[in-house]
């Protein structure tokens, strides 16, 4: 057998040594030489770094990326995005509405993300109108790294990636969790040059017909590209470009004409912002049915000073005519207007909130408007969303028809499915993003003042969760509970949002589970949990301590089915008191018979059949069940009987009368003892399988052996397959695996095994069921509990009280699972239920607060928990003495300039301010009228054997000063109740005479920057006092941050000199009594010589890395080299600020391991992990890729990028059948720069343990 995590010890009898030169001798006991040799004293003999010590790890020479988190950034909604479900894929041919949302680096296709090389900056929906009577919708992206693609989506299994790569699973059991909507590349091309700037679209526009299509620059071009029908579906045509002089503002197609010969005539509005500052309108024509060249015709209408700069612009069908909606009015502008030069515009007046987007929709707020009305839906940054009607281009009426709580940047509103009420699905760049049932809108006679608007009434459908924008950062180590164990080493909070909206917020990413039932606590002491399902009607038992108790569960309840007029809310779990079954016991196993109602039940001293009304009991007088398995007709028991435990193989059958059985188990009808199969073993586990017509026990021993009969359910034969020892590799203090769980999937022949010290492994059986085990992996402290869905075997939950699952379609590492709840909660068991929603699980959680139901999305999404503040937060901090959150805001109050959240129950907590001298409340404040804090630190303060914590808070007062504060926090009870709350004495405060941007310690000191200078002081245990204040070191500019690198490297980046390296050692006193400044110039060891504008700087082993915020890209510098081009550099699709961070999972072998993150405004986080080519996580990539693609090993990974690259050699456009996270798709300057394990191919090989 071969085994992974075998350690090969050495036979210490005769040990060969090398002696003199290189002659082998023996050492061995004197009297069996002749000649004794004397092993020379210069060679020590050092037998424990022989068996333990561990080879030096190479050098990191490679970096690998994966984006943790996608940025929450909606551009775009599209609810009912049309989709040809039978098409082949080479062409077109039933089709189904989807849900599409384009996001800013993802898009989300019926729920599941499909992440982008890069950002987005313009999106368009190509429309079904003219997909050659398929309906079919497309959409076209265009990619801030210079490339537009053309998206076609296809329901295809899940584990088909492109053309490259097809996948023959489609003979695999067809499941709604194994089929999913999939966006791919039919047609893509590279816009400008190496430089993705010059060839950046930012805007297009795509004719109501589907017959054109525009893609504007920045400035100076736009391309036209006409659309055609083919075989295979639509596509666009060569371009053709259009000079601008000027910047284009706004650009959009006129609605078809409708008069006679007409219907193939386009006309194109550009709104330009001229060389000469003038703005002007330009009108194109052309007819789609002939050539552009030399058939467009060009009409320009320049536009006074003193027209407004519009926001937006509208085109109204029905009016033949554009809407352009400015900031305090409405102009329109007609087809007629621009031909004729006629200035007489309509305008009209707005006093409403300031205008962010629009929407045309089908539906209509009023039922009495005629054919030739136009009505538009206007979003304001005030969340009301106004009707604009326009009729015959001279009247205009405006009124607020709805009202949410956010800010609105996208909207669309639908008609629900139902046909009553309305859908409104809206994203905001700073607030919500949500998707909401409104029963009616307001009407015209409810809304007095505009400014005094209620919100509308509303149901919640589902909540897009944006964490943007990111307004500061905290990365720290997480929490290590004895009851579990924390699922990754740090953890990320952030602030996000802006003013009162601002939220603390945690980031994670994994399966979310969505409650569907209230928390049943009465069983929160259950042992086991057990479904059972006869005919239609399915029930659930709970095995307790000292009973067992039965639940009728009713599954998804229509809500059709709901009276409207009862308040009751109607429970899934209805317990049944009398079934026949026993209660006063727990239960071991309980199952019906197939094709029959009677249902047996094992206790441990006693055996029950069952119909739910009658029912037959035996008790065990002289033996004891320890495990009760039923696989079809046959239970496997193993029974204690005088010391001794035998196995027994029983036919079970059906009772039809109860009444003529006298005794169960003496009953050769019904409990048919078919085999006893003697053990000597203690046993800690047995399962059993159906295996084709073979019943498989597996069973496993308290000494770390695993062993797995095979049984003939009709002969009773029997034979031990294989046995083999967990423990060959485990070094001697450690206390063996013992196996606790195991399940089997028999489509692979795999044995997927859970151990009682929570470790979890794989073993891969062959046709002779000879086992290959996979290394283990540590998932948790608890025993290991595993469920294999049996709708769809490729999830494997494994519950260590921390809930993972093994999604075999995705990836071969595990994910966590967690409730969308505000509270972790410990997951102790779960069962699968049936349900019949798409792409989702249903199960029955026993959680330590008690039983749930809930249903798991089948795909990974971010996890994301928020806190509302209720002032405008600037900056985070976490203590982790008082375990709370330390919170700067702008308030207006002084006592909430410092807020606190509580992490574990996660909640707000009320301030205490504390006088240090009197130690009772203050009679001032802390923070001055004008004073708001700035940047904040955690002092630690070594006092001999133990480590105190206080915060450093700095300041800036309107004045442009500073103040540096030193204060004591502390988590206590209000006087008189239980209630926590936060006491914060402030200990000093040190006046600067400019504001205090950062703050860092070195050993002892502390560091902090105000203006162009670096101070630094330190606090003397011995005169309890902090000694003076020096400048450490000037810069030539205003130093942005400070960071730190090892234990005496202090980092200091300023606006416009990069990053320097400044050495301080800790023992030396370099402080000038007299002068309050260093004796001496700070040893410089490490200075860019690049002028920079770098966001922030950390260190990462030897090399330092910053974010470039005016190129958008990761510069990480090695410090040992000095020429120009000593740093490497990552584009990015955003601005990162760049973290030292172990967001390793449990399970990793270096849980302490370094990546850098960076997280951007945007909401993005991306890392980027320092590896050896030719180290563990290589070679297993690899390995794996070798495996899934049938390829070579050692080059697998190379040959698979050569592939993903190979039909985009030396071209700029083309077409094809691609995934839309391609390699070439990615910015130009990061060829080759990383693996990009956010490819698909390479996502699904990659064991990497980073874990958010």
């Amino acid at each position: 057998m071969e085994h992974a995590l075998r350690i090969s010890y050495v036979n210490l009898g005769p040990l060969p040594v090398t002696i003199n030169g290189g002659k082998i001798a023996k050492i061995m006991d004197a009297s069996n030489l002749g000649e004794q040799l004397e092993a020379p004293s210069t060679i020590p003999l050092n037998l424990s770094g022989l068996f333990f010590s561990e080879p030096e790890v190479p050098a990191a020479n490679a970096y690998v990326k994966k984006t943790l988190l996608q940025s929450p950034i909606i551009h775009q909604i599209v609810p009912q995005f049309m989709v040809n479900t039978s098409k082949p894929r080479q062409g077109l041919s039933s089709t189904y509405e989807i849900e599409l949302v384009v996001k800013h680096t993802l898009l989300l296709v019926d729920g599941v993300e499909y992440p982008l090389t890069s950002g987005v900056t313009a999106a368009a929906v190509v429309p079904r109108t003219n997909s050659l009577g398929t309906g079919e919708d497309l959409l076209l992206v265009a990619l801030s790294s210079g490339f537009q693609l053309l998206i076609r989506v296809w329901r295809v299994p899940r584990t088909f990636s492109d053309a490259l790569f097809a996948s023959q699973a489609e003979t695999e059991p067809d499941t709604d969790a194994f089929y999913v909507y999939k966006p791919f590349v039919v047609q893509w091309w590279k816009l400008g040059g190496d430089d993705h700037h010059e060839g950046a679209c930012l805007a297009l526009s795509v004719h109501p017909a589907g017959l054109a299509v525009v893609s504007a620059a920045p400035d100076k071009v736009f391309r036209i590209y006409t659309c055609e029908n083919t075989e295979s579906g639509l596509q666009l045509l060569l371009h053709f470009n259009v000079p601008v002089k000027g910047i284009i503002l706004h650009l959009c197609f006129a609605h078809p004409f409708t008069q006679p010969g007409a219907e193939t005539q386009i006309v194109f509005m550009a709104l330009v912002f001229t060389d000469h500052n003038r703005l002007e309108i330009s009108l194109y024509s052309w007819y789609a049915s002939e050539p552009i060249l030399g058939n467009m015709e060009k009409v320009t209408l320049p536009l006074k000073n003193t027209f407004q700069f519009p926001v937006m612009v509208v085109p109204l069908a029905k009016n033949s005519s554009f809407l352009f909606v400015c900031a305090d009015e409405f102009v329109i502008v007609t087809v007629n207007n621009i031909w004729s030069a006629d200035y007489l515009f309509s305008k009209f007046a707005y006093d409403g909130s300031f205008p962010t987007s629009y929407h045309v929709s089908q539906i209509q707020s009023q039922s009495e408007l005629d054919s030739a009305t136009d009505e538009v839906f206007l979003a304001s940054d005030s969340g009301v969303i106004f009707s604009i009607i326009v009729s015959d281009n001279k009247s205009l009426t405006c009124r607020p028809i709805l009202r949410v709580g956010d800010p609105i940047s996208t909207f669309t509103l639908t008609h629900s499915s139902s046909g009553e009420g309305l859908i409104l699905a809206y994203a905001s760049d700073t607030a919500g993003a949500k998707v909401l049932y409104i029963p009616a809108l307001m009407a015209p006679e409810t809304v007095t003042k505009w400014d005094k608007l209620p919100y509308t009434s509303a149901t919640l459908l589902n909540d897009y969760k944006n964490w943007s924008p990111v307004v500061d950062v905290s990365v720290f180590d997480a929490l290590q509970n004895r009851a579990c164990a924390a699922e990754s080493a740090q953890e990320l909070w952030t602030l996000s949002g802006v003013g009162k909206r601002t939220k603390l917020t945690q980031l994670r990413s994994g399966y979310a589970v969505k409650r569907e039932s209230r928390v049943f606590d009465e069983f929160r002491k259950a042992d086991s949990v057990a479904f059972l399902a006869h005919e239609d009607k399915h029930y659930i038992l709970c095995s307790m301590p000292f009973e067992t108790r039965l639940l009728q569960y009713v599954p998804e309840i229509d809500e059709n089915e709901l009276d409207e007029d009862s308040d009751e809310i109607i429970d899934p779990l209805k317990e049944i008191e009398d079934s026949g079954l026993v209660f006063d016991a727990p239960t071991l196993c309980c199952s019906f018979l197939p094709d029959s109602n009677t249902l047996f039940q094992f206790s441990r001293n006693s055996i029950t059949a069952t119909d739910l009304e009658q029912s037959k009991t035996s008790f065990l007088t002289d033996s004891e069940i320890l495990f009760a398995e039923i696989v079809g007709e046959i239970a496997v028991l193993a029974v204690l009987k005088n010391g001794h435990v035998t196995l027994e193989i029983i036919k079970l059958a059906k009772i039809s009368d109860f009444a003529n059985v006298d005794d169960l188990i003496s009953s050769n009808l019904h409990f048919r003892i078919l085999a006893s199969i003697h053990t000597d073993d203690d046993i800690s586990m047995m399962k059993s399988f159906h295996l084709k017509d073979t019943i498989m026990i597996v069973c496993g021993t308290f000494l770390g052996f695993l062993e797995l009969l095979k049984v003939d359910p009709l002969s009773g034969d029997h034979l031990r397959v294989f046995r083999i020892s967990l423990n060959d590799d485990v070094p001697a203090p450690y206390m063996g695996r013992i196996p606790h769980d195991c399940v089997f999937l028999e489509t692979t022949l795999k044995l997927f095994l859970g151990t009682k010290t929570g470790e979890y492994a794989q073993i891969d059986l062959d046709q002779s069921f000879s086992p290959r085990i996979s290394p283990f992996l540590s998932l948790g402290i608890t025993p290991v509990s595993l469920v294999l869905s049996e709708r769809d075997p490729h999830f494997l939950f494994v519950c260590v009280k921390n809930l993972w699952l093994f999604n075999f379609y995705a990836s071969p590492s595990p994910m966590r699972v967690s409730f969308d709840e505000k509270l972790d909660k410990m997951v102790l068991l779960l069962v699968e239920l049936p349900t019949q929603e798409p792409q989702h699980l249903r199960f029955a959680f026993l959680r330590e607060d008690g039983l749930a139901i809930g249903s798991i999305f089948c795909h990974e999404r971010p996890l994301v928990r928020q806190l509302g503040i209720g002032e405008p937060a600037k900056r985070l901090l976490y203590l982790d003495t008082a375990n709370v959150f330390v919170l700067m805001c702008k308030s207006k109050g002084q006592l909430t300039r410092l807020k606190f959240a509580d992490k574990k129950s996660f909640r707000m907590l009320p301030t205490m301010e504390i006088d240090s001298k009197s130690g009772k409340p203050r009679t001032d404040w802390i923070f001055e009228a004008s004073e708001t804090a700035t940047c904040a630190m955690v002092w630690h303060i070594n006092r001999h054997e133990r480590v105190s914590k206080k915060v450093i808070v700095g300041t800036q007062l309107d004045d442009n000063t500073g103040n540096l504060k030193i204060l004591d926090i502390s988590k206590v009870a209000v006087e008189g109740s239980r209630t926590p709350a936060i006491r914060v004495v402030e200990l000093r405060s040190i006046a600067r005479d400019q504001p205090v941007t950062s703050i860092q310690q070195i050993g002892s000191t502390i560091f902090f920057s105000s203006g162009a200078s670096v101070y630094k002081t330190s606090y003397s245990l011995e005169n309890k006092k902090f000694r003076p204040v020096s400048q450490y070191a000037s810069l030539s500019s205003t130093v942005t941050s400070l960071g730190v690198a090892g234990n005496d490297v202090l980092l200091v980046n300023t606006k416009f000199d990069s990053v320097l390296a400044l050495k301080y050692p800790e023992n030396e006193d370099d402080t000038d009594e007299n002068t309050d400044t260093c004796a001496k110039e700070p040893a410089v060891r490490f200075k860019d010589p690049i002028p920079r504008c770098l966001v922030n700087v950390t260190s990462v082993g030897d090399k330092l890395a910053g974010g470039d915020k005016l190129f958008s890209t990761l510069r990480v510098f090695d410090p040992k080299l000095t020429h120009p081009d000593h740093c490497y550099s990552v584009t990015m699709s955003m601005i990162p600020r760049v973290y030292t961070t172990s967001f390793n999972a449990f399970w990793a072998k270096n849980r302490a391991e370094e990546q850098l993150s960076c997280v951007a405004v945007n909401g993005q986080v991306i890392t980027l992990c320092p590896v050896y080519d030719k180290g563990d996580e290589i070679t297993t990539l690899n390995a794996n890729l070798a495996r899934n693609h049938h390829l070579t090993e050692s080059t697998a990974l190379s040959t698979v990028m050569d592939k993903l690259d190979r039909p985009f050699l030396e071209k700029v456009t083309g077409k094809g059948f691609q995934s839309v996270h391609k390699p070439f798709f990615d910015y130009q300057a990061n060829r080759e720069k990383f693996v990009d394990c956010d490819v698909e191919e390479l996502s699904r090989a990659s064991q990497s343990s980073i874990l958010l």
